[in-house]
């Protein structure tokens, strides 16, 4: 039986005809499974593309390694055991009043998601400072098993710990430590928990007693170690004593030794701590003697005196062990700030005669003696780097320098040379080339000055050419016409955008010459003979593609949509030249029919006898002699 539809439509000259032919199925896209292939899962066959009329149904048998799955006849079939590590496909017919056929599906290959048969189990000592780890337990599965892990602290996840093994830390302290094991493979992923750790922290046991260290002498400052302890103590306290009793205040780390501790023995108690609890143990002792500070040999300043150098000072020689302060002095003042052993001189500095006044001091008191003087001078400006000139050696272009690289803090001063010799004038980090440096070589002189002195350095030179077109040559500028058509182009020519130097009104400018070259403006084959405009210095011509029909009825010609329109420009005599724009100005002719093309930033112009702003496309030269610029 046929079947036929016919569809009319206006201005068409016949409908559109559906025949069905009745027909058996034909597969002409297997059959596809989808679905997660793991054990105990559902998966889906589709029943692929058909041909045939009238439309088949569909029946299914799935099957194992190629064997009929007894029972398995619907489009869904749930994986059993017995599928694991087997091929499952469908075998999809299709049928009708016509006949049958079958189709097999893609196969895909059963297996079993992790599943944990013994727990992991975590190993090492479960106190602060200690390492845990953990095993992945016994698991089953078809596929190769990758595990992940995360430790908790009394069920919370701890941010980062997710390697096989933690170290605990004081936070794990009287807490449950365990690692959730996670097992996965193509089938699927099963978590579970390690057993609980409970982690304690031991009290603290001394190993090493501490060591009290310095001069036992008044005004010097003694200090003790913490010693060597077991079961990681979390913090440390001192109590130094004088004789065996307690000093009051004295509870940090280091004790400065005061007149009451003459002729005395002083040690100290450290104490360690954790959250198990605490823990004394006693340095070694240390006799205190006591004497007044004596000079017996005067401080020394050194240094070269040069502006950004250091000076420093000598002690000097004293008895009884003081502890030694310094003021360096500007012409006998005192420098704020300026109390170390060193001394860096500043602009301040210059001219000045800087000593240092050294103070030695103990409990028994304190002296204090001057050192020599240092005249201070400032260094000159020195070049390590020169000055690098830069930019394009053009006349007209800019020039720039850099000023180097100097010591001594500098300010700048520039002086551009023609030839070694200075340009008046040009006196700025940068300088625009002129005609009078044409052929030339331009280079700067950088001068550095600071209080100390200056110094000058060149830069490197840069070759001075102009950009010229020769006798002989000229421009060629092709413009592409986007759509339609114009004739009698209205257009300008602009040299480096000077007023001198503008041809303008080049009315009924479709100049249709064929020619290549500027001695001959004929139209060639087409028998015209073109008109063009002068002036001083520039003359030029136009023409259309030579594939570019005339228009016979108006005799003159026009531009077709995908054809160009070229201009030549030619300077009777030589000159610099950097940049020619053709001006685009008004279209005259009809109102029908105008052209569109596109500028030099490639957007489509579309004028109606245009008579709007100007549109320009602008070509700049890069070489001497002659250019041909495609825009």
């Amino acid at each position: 039986m046929k079947f036929g539809m016919g569809l009319g439509l206006s201005g068409q000259a016949s409908g559109v005809v559906v025949d069905q032919t009745p027909s058996a199925p034909t597969n002409t896209a297997l059959p596809a499974i989808t679905g997660t292939p793991k054990v105990g899962s559902t998966i889906t066959v589709s029943n692929g593309t058909w041909t045939g009329f009238p439309a088949p149904t569909f029946t299914y048998q799935w099957r194992n390694s190629g064997s009929n799955i007894s029972g398995a006849t619907s489009a869904s079939y749930t994986l059993v055991a017995g599928d694991d590590g087997d091929a499952i496909d469908c075998v999809v017919t299709a049928t009708n009043d016509e006949g049958a056929a079958s189709a097999a599906s893609n196969s895909i290959t059963a297996g079993y998601a992790p599943a944990n048969t013994a727990l992991p189990a975590i190993t090492g000592t479960a106190e602060v400072g200690e390492t845990l780890t953990t095993s992945n337990g016994t698991w089953t599965g078809a596929a190769t098993i990758a595990f992940t892990y995360q430790w908790r602290r009394d069920g919370v996840n701890i941010s980062g710990e997710t390697a096989n093994t933690y170290d605990l830390v004081a936070a794990d302290d009287e807490t449950d430590v365990d690692c959730v094991v996670t097992g996965s493979n193509a089938f699927g992923t099963e978590t579970v928990n390690s057993v609980d750790r409970a982690v304690t922290y031991p009290v603290p046991s001394s190993t090493a007693a501490p060591v009290v260290s310095g001069t036992g002498e008044v005004g010097q400052t003694l200090s003790t170690t913490n010693g060597g302890w077991d079961n990681l103590p979390t913090s440390y306290t001192y109590q130094w004593r004088r004789d065996a009793s307690n000093i009051s205040g004295a509870t940090s780390s280091t004790y400065t030794l005061v007149a009451g501790d003459d002729e005395a023995d002083i040690d100290c108690v450290v104490t360690a701590l954790n959250s198990g609890g605490s823990a004394n143990a006693d340095s070694n002792d240390i006799a205190v003697t006591y004497p007044a500070p004596t000079n017996s040999a005067v401080p020394v300043a050194s240094g070269t005196g040069k502006i950004g150098d250091d000076l420093t000072t000598s002690n000097g020689t004293w008895t009884n062990s003081p502890t030694i302060t310094y003021q360096w002095r500007r012409d006998g003042t005192n420098i704020s700030g300026a109390t170390s052993s060193t001394y860096t001189l500043i602009g301040a500095d210059d001219g000045a005669d800087i000593d240092c006044n050294v103070t030695a001091t103990n409990s028994g008191g304190n002296a204090s003696v001057n050192t020599n003087d240092i005249a201070v001078t400032y260094n000159a400006p020195v070049n390590s780097v020169a000055p690098v000139a830069s930019g394009t050696g053009n006349v007209g272009q800019e020039l720039s320098v850099t000023n180097g690289t100097w010591s001594n803090s500098p300010s700048f001063a520039y002086q551009w040379r023609r030839d070694g010799v200075a340009i008046s004038g040009a006196t700025s980090a940068t300088y625009t080339l002129v005609e009078a440096d044409d052929t030339a070589d331009v280079d700067c002189v950088i001068t550095a000055t600071n209080s100390g002195g200056s110094a000058s350095t060149d830069s490197n030179d840069i070759s001075i050419t102009a950009v010229s077109l020769n006798t002989v040559g000229g421009v060629k500028i092709t413009i592409p016409i986007s759509s339609g058509w114009f004739r009698f182009p209205d257009f300008s020519i602009i040299v480096d955008g000077s007023d001198d130097d503008i041809i303008d009104n080049m009315t009924r400018g479709g100049h249709a010459s064929t020619s290549t070259g500027f001695s001959d403006f004929s139209l060639g084959e087409y028998g015209t003979t073109s008109s063009y405009d002068t002036n001083d210095t520039v003359w030029s011509a136009a023409s259309w593609d030579e594939d570019q029909s005339p228009n016979t009825a108006g005799g003159h010609w026009n531009s077709r949509s995908g054809g160009t329109m070229v201009v030549y420009v030619k300077f009777d005599t030589p000159r610099e030249v950097n940049k020619i724009k053709i001006q685009f100005n008004s279209w005259q002719g009809g109102t029908t029919g105008q052209s569109s093309f596109e500028d030099d930033e490639g957007n489509t112009m579309t004028p109606t006898s245009y008579s709007g702003p100007a549109i320009s496309a602008t070509g700049v030269f890069q070489s001497a002699g002659t250019a041909e610029i495609q825009f």
